[in-house]
């Protein structure tokens, strides 16, 4: 169900600056950080819940996590940010 999209981080430091740095990357490396912040995103707008996180991006459960795996991304890292 691709209804529910992840929600967007807005803030002016996630748009404009990160935007044009990722238009002088080649488009590999430019969808490797877009994807890394997508899933970072769902994943912390979903309380952490690979699951629920998962069903907001319109992914398997399995897929989320292998890009968590992927990306690194780890919930105490996140969370000790927050």
């Amino acid at each position: 169900d691709r209804s529910r999209a992840a929600p967007v981080d807005t803030t002016p430091s996630a748009t404009s600056h990160e935007f044009k740095t990722l238009l002088n990357q080649p488009l590999r490396d430019a969808r490797d950080e877009f994807v890394k912040h997508y899933v970072k995103s769902c994943y912390l707008s979903n309380d952490f819940n690979a699951t629920q996180a998962a069903r907001a991006c319109g992914m398997s459960r399995e897929s989320f996590h292998r890009f968590l795996r992927k990306y690194d991304i780890r919930k105490d890292d996140l969370h000790n940010r927050n």
